[in-house]
């Protein structure tokens, strides 16, 4: 299984050899400025960010079914639910293991 690593964070040895690809450095910065927000989000902005994630993520698949997220917590179920959309499986870690999301 490939995953797309969207947590902002580089990828552990032992995560990449379970599959984890990394972002380039200029596309994961485009990534934590899509999860950051400078003031408390309403809904709706949760809803667009999540979305524009999600295809963000689709423009840079590359071959990935799946995507390892990590994020604020307002943003975790709008964004399971967009990536969802794009044909993603979103996944949680703890520590080299990922866990698919419910």
């Amino acid at each position: 299984m490939r995953i797309l690593n969207l947590t902002g964070l580089p990828a552990t040895p032992d995560q990449q050899t379970a599959g984890l690809r990394d972002l380039t450095p200029a596309k994961n910065d485009r990534l934590c400025r899509l999860m950051a927000f400078d003031t408390p989000p309403t809904p709706a902005v949760l809803l667009d960010r999540a979305t524009q994630i999600a295809q963000f993520a689709a423009q840079n698949r590359h071959g990935a079914d799946a995507a390892l997220i990590l994020g604020p917590p307002c943003l975790v179920g709008p964004l399971t639910v967009a990536l969802r959309a794009y044909g993603f499986q979103p996944m949680f870690a703890h520590g080299a293991d990922f866990f698919p999301a419910l």
